[in-house]
């Protein structure tokens, strides 16, 4: 599986606002979701609501009969408002159960985690582990790591970095 994990103000160095960060990310998103990409992240914190849900809404139309998913990162009460059924929580983030109460219908919950235990108790439909070789911000867990989360895991994981 792909996962597309968007760091929006990264890829578009030269948006001078939200707006023209959200419009120029919109267009290589769109290019994404044409291309196949499985799945769409939204991890953009420093977006509020109203910019998130304009991004989240607008790419959840674009995918629809497409296979590519989209998910939103840690705010489910945006994810449920635009209709996106996926949401993916950070390790310290709200319980998965909380998450999945907001919603009417099924929602698809991830989960951050960074350790063997975490991925043991986790009631996420998946996890995410690492970052395993590092990236930028986020130190290495290494191969070790991700056997470990994957020895105990009840559910699908996938790594990161």
């Amino acid at each position: 599986m792909l996962t597309l994990i968007t760091d929006c103000r990264r890829a578009c160095p030269d948006a001078r606002t939200d707006r023209a960060t959200v419009t120029q990310a919109r267009r290589w998103l769109d290019e994404a979701i044409a291309a196949g990409v499985d799945r769409i992240q939204l991890r953009e914190p420093w977006l509020d609501a109203a910019r998130l849900a304009e991004l989240a809404g607008g790419l959840q139309r674009a995918a629809d009969g497409s296979p590519t998913r989209i998910v939103i990162n840690d705010r489910a009460d945006v994810a449920r408002a635009v209709g996106v059924p996926a949401v993916h929580l950070r390790d310290d983030g709200w319980p998965v159960a909380r998450v999945r109460a907001l919603f009417d219908a099924p929602v698809l919950v991830g989960q951050s985690i960074h350790d063997a235990g975490a991925a043991a108790r986790s009631q996420a439909d998946y996890v995410h582990v690492g970052a395993v070789f590092g990236s930028g911000d986020k130190p290495a867990g290494g191969l070790d790591l991700l056997r470990a989360v994957a020895a105990v895991s009840r559910v699908p994981v996938h790594a990161v970095g």
